[in-house]
């Protein structure tokens, strides 16, 4: 087992699977190695951090797929009306600043969209 200071090289489905393993052997009745129980427990931090900073691209699917930013508030459980849009807009100029997408990249939604560049 690797340690958790290589877990950002682990492909998902490999950190998912030990999160399933320990939670099969839950469910089993199966005992488990307290490096198993511990290598899961870092894992589904990883996904969890790998989610949160990633949810900002299928924010853009749920844009492109006609998702309104109430409908998208909803569905993130957002603190408030336009939390959602607010942090979408945030991580884009933070991504368009580092270089890593495409100068001119915005939000791909209607006409409820307020973004701006």
């Amino acid at each position: 087992m690797r340690g958790p200071e290589a877990l950002w090289s682990i492909a998902r489905s490999d950190l998912l699977d030990r999160v399933m393993s320990v939670e099969m052997a839950r469910l089993l009745g199966s005992t488990f190695a307290k490096a198993d129980v511990l290598g899961a427990l870092a894992a589904r931090v990883e996904l969890a951090e790998r989610m949160a900073a990633h949810s900002w691209l299928v924010i853009e699917d749920a844009r492109r797929a006609g998702a309104s930013w109430d409908e998208i508030d909803a569905a993130t459980g957002a603190r408030a009306p336009g939390d959602s849009q607010a942090e979408y807009n945030a991580t884009l100029a933070l991504q368009r600043d580092l270089g890593l997408v495409e100068a001119d990249r915005c939000d791909p939604g209607g006409p409820d969209s307020e973004t701006t560049r």
